[in-house]
C-alpha cells in the first residue's frame, strides 16, 4: 500500500477480492438485521485502515476459533446430555460468528467437508475418553465421514445442520454408555 492507496497488484489479488466480498456480506447482514440503514440503495463499506497493509488487515480477521471455545464444546459431549451440547454449540456459534474461511478460499465445499471430518474425529476421541467402546466410536466416525463426503453443496450441509448432528450423535453414544 502506497500513500494509503492499494498498489495494482494488491487491488487485483484474490485475498483483497475475498476481503471485499466478506465486507459486503457483513454489510448486507447488518442491513438485514436493521443494524444500519441503506443510503439510497448503496451500502457504504469502510475500506481497510489506510495505515495497514493488506497482509496486516487480513491478519486481523478472525480466521480460527479459540482452543478454549473448542474444548468447551467438545467436553460437553462427555456429559451425554443433548441439551448441554446444544447450549454449548449455540455459545460456540455466537463466539465465532465472524470466523472467516481463508484456509480453503477457493473451495468452500472442501473446506466445510474438512471441518466436518475434523469435528467427527475430535468427537470420536471425546466419546472414547468418556468410556465409549473405541470400535463403536470409530465405526460412527467412519459412517459420518462417508456421509460427509456425499454432500454436494455447502447449503446442504448448513440446512441439514450437520455439525450439530455430529455432536449430538456422539453425545447419544456417550449417554448409552452411561
Amino acid at each position: 500500500m502506497l500513500y494509503g492507496k492499494l498498489t495494482p497488484s494488491e487491488s487485483h489479488s484474490s485475498t483483497y477480492l475475498l476481503l471485499k466480498l466478506y465486507q459486503r456480506y457483513r454489510a448486507i447482514l447488518k442491513i438485514i438485521n436493521n443494524d444500519i440503514s441503506e443510503n439510497n440503495g448503496l451500502i457504504d463499506i469502510a475500506p481497510p485502515n489506510d495505515s495497514l497493509s493488506l497482509l496486516e488487515y487480513s491478519s486481523q480477521l478472525q480466521t480460527h476459533h479459540s482452543y478454549s471455545d473448542e474444548q468447551t464444546l467438545l467436553s460437553s459431549i462427555k456429559t451425554g446430555d443433548k441439551q448441554i451440547v446444544i447450549n454449548a454449540y449455540k455459545q460456540f456459534q455466537i463466539h465465532n460468528a465472524y470466523e472467516s474461511f481463508l484456509a480453503m478460499k477457493n473451495n468452500r465445499l472442501r473446506h466445510e467437508k474438512n471441518m466436518l471430518i475434523i469435528i467427527a474425529t475430535l468427537c470420536t476421541r471425546e466419546a472414547i475418553q468418556a468410556g465409549v467402546n473405541d470400535k463403536k466410536a470409530y465405526l460412527l466416525s467412519d459412517q459420518w465421514i462417508n456421509t460427509i463426503e456425499k454432500h454436494t453443496s455447502v447449503e446442504n450441509i448448513i440446512n441439514q445442520n450437520v455439525r450439530l448432528n455430529i455432536l449430538l450423535n456422539f453425545t447419544s453414544l456417550v449417554k448409552k454408555k452411561i
